[in-house]
């Protein structure tokens, strides 16, 4: 065998053996954790933070005219959930970004005072089974729902993670799509401040 045919030969072995790894990782679902792994590494970094604005007056006003189904199967009107700040992210298993997120989510949701402060955490996974066995396996204790029918306009986005920070007053404080670092003193303080107003 000639030194060009070896070198030939070398190369298609390592592309077959890089595209069976690739696959191997893909059949299994295993990606999403690998790259929701490095993702996390980013948000650990504090990096990428939501934009926070204490000026509400031209900010949207949010429509609380939807339900919500929790992991017992109950029926939450969103509207109970009026007069305090909420804490609403759009996530679901199949999206690194959001699993990278997560336990940062929840850091902060164990850390803030639960009567001041909602935490909404919405599922859009096909199948909510997979969102409780996900958060069941992470032991996160924040509430998870699914949705009982179509969000209204005002919280239309095309892409996942997206977490809004409503105000008492029904106004969305916070809209930031992509993952960012949300357990912060800055972003605690935001969210004290906004419910204490």
């Amino acid at each position: 065998m000639t030194e060009k045919a070896k070198k030939v030969r070398k190369e298609i072995l390592s592309w077959v053996l890089t595209l069976a790894i690739f696959g191997f990782l893909y059949i299994t679902g295993l990606h999403r954790q690998i790259a929701a792994g490095l993702q996390r590494v980013v948000v650990a970094t504090g990096i990428i933070r939501p934009e926070t604005d204490l000026v509400l007056d031209n900010k949207p006003q949010v429509d609380y005219n939807f339900t919500l189904k929790s992991r017992t199967g109950e029926n939450v009107s969103f509207e109970d959930l009026k007069g305090k700040v909420i804490f609403m992210n759009l996530w679901a298993t199949w999206c690194a970004p959001c699993l990278a997120e997560m336990s940062d989510i929840h850091d902060l949701y164990q850390s803030v005072d639960s009567s001041k402060v909602a935490f909404v955490m919405i599922s859009r996974d096909d199948r909510f089974g997979r969102a409780k066995q996900y958060v069941d396996k992470k032991e996160y204790t924040f509430p998870i729902y699914q949705l009982n029918g179509p969000l209204p306009e005002v919280f239309s986005t095309k892409s996942i993670p997206t977490t809004y920070v409503i105000s008492k007053n029904g106004k969305i404080a916070v809209k930031k799509t992509g993952f960012a670092t949300y357990n912060t003193e800055e972003f605690k303080n935001y969210l004290i401040t906004l419910a204490d107003s």
